[in-house]
């Protein structure tokens, strides 16, 4: 069995795409960047990304500033 793999990606804004900064990570590790970027304050918006390619809603994390 295949451990499930997370990404964890920046964005600048509402409509902006997103960068992914690093993935193939476990969901804790990819928790716990995505909290250190968050964080920062250095981006509008934070994501974690499911990197399964068949998930249909693959965000399963997000936090972002309001506009």
């Amino acid at each position: 069995m295949q451990e499930q793999t997370f990404s964890v990606a920046t964005f600048e804004g509402i409509e902006e795409q997103e960068q992914i900064i690093e993935g193939s990570l476990s969901y804790q590790d990819a928790l716990t960047l995505a909290t250190k970027l968050w964080e920062s304050q250095n981006h509008f918006g934070v994501e974690i990304i499911d990197d399964d390619p068949n998930n249909m809603e693959s965000i399963v994390w997000i936090k972002s500033k309001k506009s």
